[in-house]
């Protein structure tokens, strides 16, 4: 979709009403529009690493570990990181944490967050 299809307003408000003390959006959110994309493959993985890689240069940014061919790896292993479930009687705060520090590692950040631990 498109930035302007966000609804921003609500977003705030439901963070709010969950919880957060403030929140603060910092200027606007960048769009880039993807052209349609005819995929022909059975093997989603397969077409996933396709997909992320006709879409490459749609996405700007200086950090070189999420440039080229390690861009689409990086992506495909977020995305197997997100699709996992919940196990059986995990916590909902549990299976966040582990979400959040799964992809904390797959982005290799550990060593940034440990500054904001101490």
């Amino acid at each position: 979709g498109k930035s302007s299809d966000v609804n921003f307003m609500e977003i705030k408000s439901r963070m709010i009403n969950n919880g957060a003390r403030y929140v603060h959006r910092l200027g606007v959110l960048p769009s880039q529009e993807y052209s349609a994309v005819r995929v022909a493959d059975e093997d989603i993985s397969l077409m996933e690493r396709k997909l992320f890689k006709e879409n490459l240069g749609a996405v700007k940014t200086s950090q070189v570990a999420l440039k080229g061919e390690s861009s689409v790896l990086i992506a495909s292993e977020l995305l197997k990181i997100l699709r996992q479930e919940p196990k059986i009687n995990e916590s909902k705060s549990g299976y966040t944490e582990k979400m959040i520090e799964s992809g904390i590692v797959t982005l290799n950040l550990k060593d940034m967050f440990k500054v904001f631990e101490e």
